[in-house]
């Protein structure tokens, strides 16, 4: 529903809604936050319009958590200030995503950071959302996370859309954008990402190979969802090649099934 070019006016419209959206914690949960040293690293394109000024302050606005951000531009560079000063590499041919993501990473000691939040441009959050998102993933213990979409956002898997009955999912499948997170036990397991799938195709189908082993869990956020509504998924880039590249690296690794991997283990009910 609103995913066709038809529908521009009306997702523009919920963009604006969700926009205004506020989600808040308790007072308690609010104070056990203080001091989470947090790392934010995203990647936006210049070239185009986007989201990055928006992500760039609401990522920023918590009073609470100690967040860093670092922004990796792309054909260009933002003349906005705010997000100007926290992008850390500006180049003007494309990058794939996970090595300018390794790029952003090596400039950080990982180990300071209690939780690594990756960020796409193409995305709208409600206000409040790092404090809620990750006191969530803390609460119910898992080490790589997603928020779910908001139910008229592109997606390619219908699971990571919001279940509004469930307060959070744990799964076996987190995707690899447009916003998704990792504990320090995490990063520990998934850190730096494989280069030798440069777009990150495949890596949400061995992630959860690698997360069991190390004991881990994994899940999906529901109690709060992004908007993945404003530009559709592979329009920046060849979806049919980075397919191929994903079929010859998975053939070498230890990785679930499609089916396999769209299970969710438990659900947390409101």
């Amino acid at each position: 529903m609103f995913r066709k070019p038809k529908h521009k006016k009306a997702r523009l419209f919920l963009q604006k809604r969700f926009a205004r959206w506020r989600v808040s914690l308790p007072e308690r949960s609010r104070l056990s936050l203080a001091g989470l040293k947090v790392l934010v690293v995203g990647i936006y394109l210049a070239d185009r319009e986007n989201h990055v000024h928006h992500l760039v302050a609401r990522f920023g606005e918590s009073p609470r958590l100690q967040v860093t951000q670092r922004w990796a531009a792309l054909c260009g560079r933002s003349s906005d200030d705010a997000v100007s000063a926290v992008t850390k590499i500006a180049s003007e041919q494309l990058i794939p995503k996970f090595k300018l993501l390794n790029q952003l990473l090596v400039q950080e000691e990982l180990a300071n950071y209690d939780f690594i939040v990756f960020a796409d441009d193409d995305v709208v959050v409600p206000q409040g959302f790092l404090e809620f998102y990750l006191d969530a993933q803390r609460r119910y213990d898992f080490a790589l996370a997603q928020p779910a979409r908001a139910w008229h956002s592109f997606y390619d898997h219908k699971m990571v859309v919001r279940k509004p009955w469930l307060k959070a999912r744990e799964t076996r499948f987190v995707e690899i954008g447009p916003i998704f997170s990792l504990d320090a036990r995490a990063a520990r397991v998934i850190l730096p990402f494989d280069e030798l799938s440069p777009m990150g195709y495949g890596f949400d189908f061995c992630w959860p190979v690698q997360m069991a082993k190390a004991g881990l869990k994994m899940g999906i956020i529901d109690a709060v969802s992004v908007d993945h509504s404003f530009r559709p998924q592979g329009v920046s880039y060849s979806a049919a090649q980075n397919n191929a590249v994903m079929d010859r690296y998975l053939l070498e690794r230890e990785h679930l099934t499609q089916d396999d991997a769209m299970q969710t283990l438990r659900q947390h009910f409101f």
